[in-house]
């Protein structure tokens, strides 16, 4: 942005290497022209944005009969102003690529504009764990390289709570008697088994 304070009849030559040229402010009457490209004097307006495609200079005139002061922004887009102060770019810039690499950790892929889910390479089936009467019972320990972990209740009959280390007979949900769930974490993994009888859970890593 640039700020030009012009007296009556003063006339001053500006650089437009943008295709508009934007009046911000204007406090008076202000004429644009440029002779050299066949633009002929146009008195403006605060507000107006004229597009200079083509045209590398412009010569601003105070046309007023007292000094005048005008706000100017050179700008590579056509910006409107709405109410609110919100504001519009009508011919929007196309993001060519993102110069710093962003850090993130997922299980998937781009591929041609669509998400897909890496599948893992890890398939480890670890012993039946039985989970004691009254009792919380780790059943898999704690594993950064797996994925999820799929577990199955074995019982035909009772069912267990499963959730992290405060798992309790209020705490965790419910895996259902003969019921599968997966879970994605890499934390350790318990069930509680409030049944009078102990319940045998069968887990595999992924």
């Amino acid at each position: 942005m640039a700020v030009y304070t012009l007296q009556v009849g003063e006339s001053r030559n500006i650089q437009t290497p943008s295709k508009f040229l934007s009046i911000l402010e204007l406090d008076g009457l202000l004429s644009v022209s440029s002779p050299s490209y066949q633009l002929k004097p146009l008195r403006v307006k605060p507000g107006w944005q004229l597009e200079l495609d083509g045209i590398p200079q412009v010569t601003i005139e105070n046309v007023d009969n007292v000094a005048v002061t005008v706000e100017l922004q050179d700008a590579g887009v056509k910006i409107s102003g709405g109410g609110g102060g919100s504001v519009s770019i009508t011919n929007k810039p196309v993001i060519q690529r993102i110069e710093e690499p962003l850090d993130f950790e997922a299980n998937v892929t781009f591929n041609g504009g669509a998400v897909e889910l890496i599948a893992s390479n890890n398939l480890n089936t670890l012993p039946d764990v039985t989970c004691a009467i009254n009792a919380s019972t780790q059943i898999a320990a704690e594993n950064q390289t797996r994925q999820s972990a799929i577990i199955q209740n074995q019982s035909n009959e009772n069912g267990v709570r499963i959730g992290g280390n405060q798992v309790s007979a209020n705490r965790g949900f419910i895996l259902e008697a003969g019921a599968t769930t997966t879970l994605s974490t890499r934390a350790p993994i318990f069930a509680y088994n409030d049944n009078g009888q102990a319940v045998t859970l069968s887990i595999t890593e992924v």
